[in-house]
């Protein structure tokens, strides 16, 4: 039968799984499930499985959304049609949808991630979904990186008016070398060479 610790070895303390009350550290997860249920979605639809990926974002809607909202769940339709309605985010639109086209990675054919079509609206769900899940996790960095977007950095201008802009320097894009993380400087001391910055 297998054991079931109630602390772990954690930096050389036995940390309770269950922290009390007391507790001066916190336990975090690293890969929840409902995560993996995203992360599998994705590359459902990247392999092409559209039907597959969609099955696995609705079993992750309905169980993350509120039971009281009248739909839970969608078809391949109507995030479509919502994300077709949708503007790219640019220096003047602010969007929950962004150019993807410049992504790190091919798709199961070969192809490039093209505007417009089912598997772009689905990856934008995806990224979403993601988005809403890792929420204050630090891990919308890795989408940024990976899908190449661009980053926009709005600033209030007018309170009273609630006007935003994006100030000349508010953009990194999603080709800049500033995306890649430094290296320390141990690292770099032997043959490895620093990331271009």
């Amino acid at each position: 039968a297998p054991y079931i610790y109630d602390k772990v070895f954690i930096d050389k303390v036995y940390q309770p799984k269950l922290p009390e009350l007391t507790s001066t550290r916190s336990v975090e997860v690293q890969l929840t499930t409902d995560e993996a249920l995203i992360n599998r979605a994705e590359a459902k639809i990247r392999l092409g499985d559209l039907a597959g990926g969609l099955a696995d974002l609705n079993v992750w809607t309905q169980a993350y959304l509120r039971p009281g909202l009248a739909k839970r769940t969608f078809t391949q339709a109507e995030i479509e049609a919502y994300y077709n309605a949708l503007p790219y985010a640019d220096k003047t639109t602010r969007s929950p949808k962004k150019h993807l086209t410049k992504a790190h990675f091919k798709l199961h054919d070969g192809s490039t991630i093209t505007e417009g079509t089912a598997t772009e609206a689905l990856l934008q769900y995806v990224l979403q979904c993601r988005r809403i899940l890792t929420l204050h996790e630090g891990l919308r960095w890795q989408d940024i990186k990976r899908f190449g977007i661009d980053i926009y950095r709005w600033k209030k201008i007018d309170a009273g008016a609630d006007t935003f802009e994006v100030p000349a320097d508010g953009v990194l894009l999603g080709s800049d070398l500033r995306h890649a993380i430094a290296l320390p400087q141990q690292a770099i001391t032997g043959q490895i060479q620093q990331n271009p910055r």
